[in-house]
């Protein structure tokens, strides 16, 4: 992974301090208001007041008064109605809410969720021949590409009706009523619903704008728009507010169940529970069994059962884990160990892998190299994939460009799925890392952390950090306020397995911060260094103390580090006693208050004195051979490097 680029905001010290004393915030809540563009109290007021203006008439989405129409014609007429779903999160949950709302109008109501291995994503012909009785056909967050098979229904006398949020193709499928809000001629307000959100709103219009159906369903609409990384802004954004609350004492039997087997404490639910813990659960079914375990969870009325079920999920999730981690190990190894590391765009194939989890190492990867990343699984003619982007590289538009090489695909510009032929992906490859070769520049190929301000460690206390909760919820376009500490000093770092746990002090007050799986981060840095740290902040409890946290996302050295003449002498001593090398074990545990990385700084200052030579710090051992002087003498103002740092002392 690359080395993050630090932005932080550029507001001014008077900006800030202007509206920390307008709004009676601390500096740091000012800054993150800034970065929101909340300036004033309305603003600020329109951003956390839950107000239902948010949630906007169903009937400016294109085509939703011909859906309304129809549906009630097949009501009235009990017709057999389909709900052809997805195998995510998002799928599931928007079956779940139009399947459930229509139940309560007809009992001539089903459900299908497509197996993700056998049928893969989206509507199939194969399907809508398996769909006995069924008149009309009600796709949820899928089937806006799906012109060949709303053809195949007609053509066997079936209606379609498609509620999707997917980007369309050039081409709109010729069916009854087409609601998605990304098509260029719908008026729609707002274009960042999940599908779930779409499937609230034709429930919302069916029910004639009731809003108890709001009431009803807002929760389940929660986990679909957070699980699918929806931005949580506007109207995603009320949903999930008043969503969050309502999880937080819901009745649902299968829900309650998913909790207890999570162990999540239900009154303690944020979008950070959705996204990491109820939505990977929710979507393991549908990547490593059958999505059908998670709609019938939801639908469960059997506490027992549910229970049961909640527990077959708990072990899918952590068997879609191994998967994982198994799939994960081999594609990293076929990166590093060829060229394809080198491409901007890195497509990596396998034979046999799980379909179900190659989305989530797409993503790994993409993390771990910082390009956009394409994770191909071959059975011998087909491949398919999952991919993955970075910020600034519309990942759709470059698979759109080498549609001629594909048999299908689709998706948004983070992330895509497609089908091509085995004997056609090295000419996929080339052609997009063609199409990205004049894109993908240096600037966008440096992930970047973006910081609200820097904090003064002084206003850092439990009381200022639970003013940061009127930001909630947080999530893709509403992200979590990130703050530095910059020039704090290590006093001590313990490493715990992947973790690793610094004490930090800055103006005389100590802190104590977590960096959670960055232990490897940590090999050089000791006692003494001088750091700045980003990361959020929290409020931790344990064990009946409560303290203000920060969580780390990243560090570095600080530009205020400097190096003291003891510091250099100490190291010089510890050669002199060794021949050509030292153990880097040894060194660590010889030194006091030198770090690795100020044992790296001296030895640099003891080359350009021409003390050592030859020095060689890979590996467990640092080696090195003594030079002409070093048994002579020699001033230390006469390296360019130890006058650079010893200046940065303060």
């Amino acid at each position: 992974m690359k080395n993050s680029k630090w932005i932080i905001s550029d507001y001014t010290t008077e900006q800030i301090e202007e509206i920390a004393r307008l709004n009676n915030v601390p500096k740091f809540v000012a800054a993150v208001l800034l970065s929101k563009n909340l300036t004033d109290r309305e603003d600020i007021e329109r951003f956390t007041r839950r107000d239902a203006t948010s949630f906007h008439n169903p009937y400016l989405l294109k085509d939703m008064d011909r859906a309304v129409e129809r549906i009630d014609e097949a009501l009235d007429n009990n017709e057999k109605i389909t709900v052809y779903g997805d195998y995510d999160a998002d799928g599931i949950t928007a079956a779940y809410i139009l399947y459930t709302y229509l139940k309560t109008k007809t009992d001539n109501v089903d459900y299908y969720i497509p197996d993700r291995i056998d049928e893969g994503y989206g509507l199939s012909n194969s399907a809508i021949d398996s769909l006995e009785d069924t008149k009309l056909i009600i796709t949820v967050d899928t089937g806006i590409t799906a012109c060949e098979q709303v053809e195949y229904a007609k053509a066997n006398g079936i209606d379609v009706i498609i509620t999707d949020h997917h980007t369309p193709l050039d081409e709109i499928p010729d069916a009854v009523a087409v609601i998605d809000h990304k098509q260029a001629d719908c008026r729609y307000p707002y274009k960042e619903l999940a599908g779930v959100g779409v499937a609230l709103k034709l429930a919302y219009a069916l029910s004639d704008c009731d809003d108890r159906i709001i009431d009803k369903y807002c929760h389940i609409a929660a986990i679909g728009t957070v699980a699918d990384l929806a931005e949580l802004t506007g109207e995603n954004r009320y949903i999930v507010q008043r969503g969050i609350d309502s999880m937080r004492c819901t009745k649902n039997i299968g829900l309650r169940a998913l909790f207890n087997a999570a162990n999540i404490e239900q009154k303690n639910i944020t979008a950070s529970t959705i996204g990491f813990t109820i939505g990977p659960m929710l979507n393991a079914a549908g990547r490593v069994a059958s999505a059908y375990m998670s709609m019938d969870l939801l639908l469960s009325d059997n506490p027992e059962d549910a229970n049961n079920m909640a527990q077959r999920l708990c072990d899918e999730n952590n068997k879609r884990k191994n998967e994982e981690k198994a799939i994960a190990e081999q594609v990293f190894d076929i990166i590093d160990d060829s060229d394809i590391k080198n491409d901007g765009v890195i497509v990596v194939t396998g034979e046999g892998w799980h379909h179900g989890v190659i989305g989530i190492v797409a993503s790994r990867v993409t993390e771990r190299y910082y390009k956009p990343s394409v994770v191909i699984s071959t059975d011998g003619q087909l491949g398919k994939a999952s991919c993955r982007s970075v910020d600034g590289f519309n990942l759709f538009e470059a698979i759109n460009a080498c549609s001629d090489d594909l048999i299908k695909f689709g998706g948004h510009k983070m992330a895509a799925g497609l089908t091509v032929a085995e004997d056609k992906i090295d000419d996929f490859r080339h052609h997009i890392n063609e199409y990205a070769k004049n894109i993908l520049t240096e600037e966008i190929l440096t992930p970047k952390l973006y910081i609200d301000c820097e904090i003064d460690i002084h206003e850092l206390t439990t009381s200022n950090i639970e003013k940061l909760k009127i930001f909630e919820p947080y999530g893709i376009g509403n992200k979590t306020p990130v703050f530095c500490i910059c020039g704090a000093v290590v006093r001590s770092i313990r490493i715990s397995k992947t973790h690793a746990f610094l004490n930090l002090e800055k103006d005389g007050i100590l802190l104590s911060v977590p960096a959670f799986n960055k232990a490897d981060l940590f090999a050089d840095a000791g006692e003494g260094d001088v750091i700045d740290i980003a990361g959020t902040l929290n409020i931790n409890e344990f064990n009946g103390t409560v303290n203000a946290q920060m969580i780390l996302s990243d560090w570095r050295y600080c530009d205020n580090m400097y190096i003291k003449r003891d510091d250099v002498v100490q190291v010089y001593r510890l050669l002199s006693a060794c021949e050509s090398g030292v153990d880097k074990s040894f060194i660590k545990a010889a030194l006091k208050g030198v770090s690795m990385h100020k044992m790296y700084i001296c030895m640099n200052i003891l080359q350009e004195l021409d003390i050592i030579k030859g020095v060689d710090t890979c590996g467990e051992c640092i080696i090195f051979e003594r030079s002409t002087n070093f048994n002579g003498k020699t001033e230390l103002e006469n390296s360019p490097l130890y006058n650079q740092y010893k200046e940065r002392r303060r």
